[in-house]
């Protein structure tokens, strides 16, 4: 039986350690959990950031019930 003798490793030109990601930008930490939105008496809880900020801009509409 021949064994074989030592295998040079390939070098296939990348990097041996990913960077670090930006700080904020972690994709394995859970997003920081939005604050909830009211709006005409209406809880919103999950609404993307950017979407909040634009329901919190709306003036809030008069409900006739009649």
């Amino acid at each position: 039986m021949h064994s074989a003798g030592h295998v040079a490793p390939i070098n296939l030109g990348l990097p041996l350690h990913a960077p670090h990601p930006a700080p904020g930008n972690n994709p394995f930490l859970a997003p920081p959990a939005p604050a909830p939105v009211v709006y005409n008496g209406q809880q919103y809880n999950h609404l993307p950031a950017a979407l909040a900020q634009q329901l919190a801009a709306i003036p809030p509409v008069a409900v006739h019930i009649g």
